[in-house]
């Protein structure tokens, strides 16, 4: 009897182990969570496709933004300056072949004469007087000699008679030598008449009555 049972041992063996590879093949019908499927990993030539489409056709570049200075921004919000003149009023221009008449110099006036003097001006004044516009009377001499004492009368009443239509000096030869030697004055006293423009026209030696001096200023265009 122990010897035929091994036999059978054996065939129960291998029907069992037959049935646990048979259940071993079973899928598995669990219902626990399911798991998710991993891509597969990229092989380098795959890598490789992009980069080298990447360098084959250059990426468009974007435009810088440009970069506005305090200086350009208040430039550019700055308007423009409205044109000159009046629209629809232009200025008329000259007809062709007129021309324009220059603008005429505005007549010299004469200084004024200021405050009446009591005499004769000084010789100080004779450049003055040769440059004011009016005629000129200017006696040389001395304070000492009787013909120059005799005329100091009748030239201070003159210097107020003419006063601001001609001009009357007496120019003593002590105090002004060189306007002595200028007139070449040899006798005392002497008068020189000057016309308004500074030009010397007229003189006299020697004593001069009123009257010859009112005619030598009417003849230089001068009344009283």
């Amino acid at each position: 009897m122990k010897g035929s049972k091994w036999p059978i041992l054996l065939v129960l063996l291998v029907l069992v182990a037959i049935v646990i590879a048979k259940q071993s093949r079973k899928p598995s019908r669990s219902h626990g969570p399911v798991a998710t499927a991993q891509a597969p990993p990229e092989s380098t030539s795959d890598r490789a496709a992009p980069a080298a489409a990447r360098q084959g056709t250059p990426e468009p570049q974007q435009p810088e933004p440009a970069v506005t200075t305090p200086a350009a921004a208040q430039t550019a919000r700055r308007p423009s300056p409205p044109p000159t003149g009046k629209p629809g009023n232009p200025k008329p221009s000259p007809p062709a072949g007129s021309q324009q008449s220059p603008a005429q110099p505005a007549p010299e006036s004469k200084s004024a004469p200021g405050p009446k003097p009591e005499g004769p001006l000084p010789g100080s004044k004779l450049k003055e007087c040769l440059e004011n516009g009016r005629p000129t009377m200017a006696d040389f001499g001395l304070g000492t000699c009787k013909p120059c004492k005799a005329m100091e009368p009748i030239l201070r009443q003159a210097a107020q008679d003419y006063w601001g239509k001609a001009n009357i000096l007496f120019i003593e030869l002590d105090k002004y030598p060189d306007l002595a030697r200028a007139y070449r004055i040899a006798v005392m006293p002497t008068q020189i008449f000057f016309d308004a423009s500074g030009q010397q026209l007229d003189s006299h030696m020697g004593f001069l009555a009123r009257e010859d001096i009112d005619q030598r200023l009417a003849a230089l265009g001068v009344r009283q």
